[in-house]
């Protein structure tokens, strides 16, 4: 005879299995296959040396945050994504000039995730639209005021 306990734990043992989503921390953590001692952090510490290297390449952008706090959101971005938002006139100008350059940029951070086979689920859009969200991007005719933004000294905002 079933009893209504006995039902229960009969439909509870069919119920499918939820997987959580790994906090950003446990992904950071996470081993890396066939390797004993490299982690997910070690490939976006590789992946974050080629941006890092782009951006001192460039003379006129300039980065918004302290270079530890650009690495920490650059790994965030790498987790969760980058939310784009309206742009500016700037930010117009940023997407003219280094679209090519950053889609090239995340083809090579790519190969490295691949590599890995860390699950990157990110797409060029997040990275581009986290580079100039984080940058600005200087004009070199612009005046020599502090206070004065480089499309401000042209008019343009």
């Amino acid at each position: 005879m079933t009893t209504p306990h006995s039902v229960l734990r009969h439909y509870q043992s069919q119920a499918p299995i939820q997987t959580r989503t790994p906090t950003w921390e446990r992904w950071l953590a996470t081993s890396i296959r066939y390797e004993t001692d490299y982690t997910v952090k070690d490939v976006l510490n590789e992946m974050w040396g080629l941006v890092d290297a782009w951006i001192a390449s460039k003379e006129d952008l300039e980065p918004t945050m302290d270079p530890a706090s650009l690495e920490t959101e650059y790994t965030r971005v790498m987790f969760q994504g980058h939310e784009s938002t309206s742009s500016t006139p700037a930010e117009d100008y940023f997407d003219l000039k280094y679209l090519e350059e950053t889609y090239a940029l995340f083809q090579r951070s790519r190969e490295l995730a691949f590599h890995y086979d860390i699950g990157l689920t990110r797409t060029a859009t997040d990275l581009h639209s986290f580079l100039r969200s984080v940058l600005v991007i200087m004009d070199p005719d612009a005046s020599e005021d502090p206070e004065e933004t480089p499309f401000e000294a042209n008019g343009w905002i």
